[in-house]
């Protein structure tokens, strides 16, 4: 499912279950509505929240969720592939391989800079003894 159908069935289901229930659904209701995890029904309203398509309002019995702006869903392109999480995994791990890469070159700088540091050390300290 592409992210375009994807966000019209959750926001669906967010209308179904409040007019069934006659209160706000929360992510569980949803997710168990429309077959799909809680991580996946976490990371989807995560999404729609952040392109202000809905809210979530926390209470005492749990978030709670509101349809805000359905008339943005529009936005999002049709027929373009969701990232599934082997790419989403993938794109983390050469993301952390570019970090260890700039940690490393920065500890090989260090230990560099600190060896001539010594070296430069070693050196004046031949010299005063060479004077003495």
């Amino acid at each position: 499912m592409d992210q375009y159908t994807e966000a019209h069935v959750f926001v669906a289901a967010i209308r179904v279950l409040e007019h069934q229930k006659k209160r706000p659904p929360t992510i569980e209701e949803i997710c168990e509505m429309i077959s799909i995890s809680l991580e996946a029904g976490y990371a989807l309203c995560r999404k729609l929240k952040e392109k202000g398509i809905m809210r979530t309002v926390e209470g005492n019995f749990g978030v709670k969720l509101f349809v805000e702006d359905h008339l943005k869903i529009e936005e999002i392109p049709r027929g373009e592939k969701k990232n599934d999480l082997a790419q989403e995994l993938a794109e983390f791990q050469k993301k952390q391989q570019n970090k260890n890469k700039k940690v490393e070159a920065i500890q090989e700088e260090l230990a560099r800079k600190r060896h001539e540091k010594f070296a430069e050390i070693e050196a004046k300290l031949k010299k005063e003894l060479l004077k003495k």
